[in-house]
């Protein structure tokens, strides 16, 4: 599972009485996998998964949208590649053709580079850090307020309690202060 919150962290957080599973299906199937990419577009990825990155050969480098904690594989060109053919830089995320020393151009066409790796900073739900699962939280609220009173902001009008993601999605101001909270907390990456 890679989603931040629980069903059942959602539950209580939302006040829903114990043993009350009306609203599981929209809570797991719209809610909760919800909260996790918009957590993610300010920190990058969470929880631990398997990624794979199709790019664009002619080039030594290939950036990684998501810095790599792990590569699983390199296939160029349809041939997979083994671990002495390419260099990984997990601090940057780019992987080079070739060793530390000398690198070469991929092969030049599109698509030839297609990576498989893992990213995420925490191995699961549960060792996700109390201030991410709070900032988490207080989106949830948000997202299921909005819906439960059917939320209208006013056209125009700033809202000061909410601050914008990197792609434009807005919360709270408090999940976005918890998200730069406690700087061993913070994501590769994560500036």
């Amino acid at each position: 599972m890679t989603d931040i919150l629980t069903l059942d962290e959602a539950r209580s957080h939302l006040l829903i009485a114990q043993g009350d599973t009306t609203r599981d299906d929209d809570l797991a199937g719209t809610y909760v996998p919800a909260v996790t990419p918009v957590i993610e577009d300010v920190v990058g990825p969470v929880v631990a998964r398997t990624l794979t990155h199709t790019a664009d050969g002619g080039e030594p480098g290939v950036l990684l949208p998501h810095r790599p904690v792990s590569v699983e594989s390199v296939v160029e060109n349809g041939t997979t590649l083994t671990a002495e053919d390419y260099t990984v830089s997990l601090a940057s995320g780019i992987i080079w053709r070739g060793s530390a020393t000398s690198s070469t151009a991929w092969y030049a066409a599109r698509g030839a580079v297609v990576v498989t790796y893992t990213a995420g900073a925490y191995e699961s739900t549960e060792d996700v850090p109390a201030n991410i699962k709070l900032a988490a939280r207080l989106i949830l609220a948000q997202l299921w307020q909005s819906d439960q009173q059917g939320y209208r902001p006013e056209f125009g009008a700033a809202d000061p309690s909410v601050e914008m993601t990197p792609s434009g999605f807005a919360i709270p101001r408090r999940a976005m202060a918890l998200l730069h909270a406690g700087s061993s907390d913070r994501m590769p990456g994560f500036a």
